[in-house]
């Protein structure tokens, strides 16, 4: 099976360096960021003794690393639960 697999520099997280990452997956959390982000931010004001959660399973866990490296790098405490 032949795969074309694109990559975008990954500039959310400075200290990355030079880190690429699916083009794919990048432009589908650039389209839900702004309102993932104010729906976690409105949570946490009010639930503040709450944690912050991301999973996901096969491709919803690479979302889930991206979302939850872009939330650490915002800096929210976060963690991570992901399944191959």
């Amino acid at each position: 099976m032949d795969a074309d697999a694109t990559s975008s520099d990954y500039d959310v997280a400075p200290e990355c360096g030079d880190c690429k990452v699916h083009s794919g997956f990048y432009t589908a959390l650039n389209a839900v960021w702004d309102s993932l982000y104010k729906e976690v931010n409105r949570l946490q004001a009010l639930h503040p003794d709450f944690q912050v959660k991301v999973t996901g399973h096969s491709m919803g866990a690479a979302l889930a690393q991206l979302t939850g490296l872009r939330l650490s790098s915002a800096g929210i405490e976060t963690y991570m639960i992901n399944f191959g």
